[in-house]
């Protein structure tokens, strides 16, 4: 459909990611190889509080909570934050 509002385009995208959260989490749940990356970024931080918009299945937010960080994680999809919620840091 052209001309969709903002508010049609979040909607398929969150409907659409709520379909496959799943699917998803399992193939984008191992982060060893952006361990490097993460451990780069948290160290260049000055403070101790990160947002993690878009956290997905929460795997990162999961590992920066392990690291001593107050972190949150958003997400669009329900359904991804009900995997994500399920984490064992994050209970």
């Amino acid at each position: 459909k052209e001309n969709m509002t903002n508010e049609e385009k979040r909607n398929i995208v969150k409907n659409d990611y709520n379909a496959i959260s799943q699917m998803y989490a399992n193939i984008y749940g191992n982060i060893s190889p952006y361990v490097t990356y993460i451990d780069q970024f948290i160290s260049s931080l000055a403070g101790k509080q990160i947002l993690d918009v878009g956290c997905g299945a929460g795997q990162i937010v999961d590992y920066m909570s392990q690291k001593g960080f107050d972190v949150l994680g958003i997400d669009l999809a329900e359904n991804i934050l009900k995997i994500a919620i399920t984490l064992p840091s994050n209970l």
